[in-house]
């Protein structure tokens, strides 16, 4: 699911197939915001995988990829976003 235009539109993107990875990096990262942070603590941080996949086209909204960010301790998906084409 995509943000598409305004702040509650919402647009689903289904049966997309990947193309290729673009990146992999490992950084090490925790949420500024002590409520968000990781066990309370926004000053410790913790190594997350982002991994981009390139999408094998251009979908609805300019969207042609995904970028994962996965927790490396716990393998779990921290967070998905899209990656928006600007300009066409």
């Amino acid at each position: 699911m995509a943000r598409h235009g305004r702040k509650n539109d919402w647009l689903d993107v289904t049966d997309f197939n990947m193309a290729e990875v673009i990146e992999t990096r490992i950084m090490f990262e925790n949420s500024p915001y002590a409520e968000k942070a990781r066990n309370g603590d926004p000053l410790a941080l913790y190594p997350i995988w982002h991994i981009q996949l390139r999408l094998d086209k251009l979908y609805p909204s300019n969207i042609y990829g995904l970028d994962f960010g996965i927790l490396a301790d716990t393998k779990e998906v921290y967070e998905v976003q899209v990656m928006i084409r600007f300009g066409i």
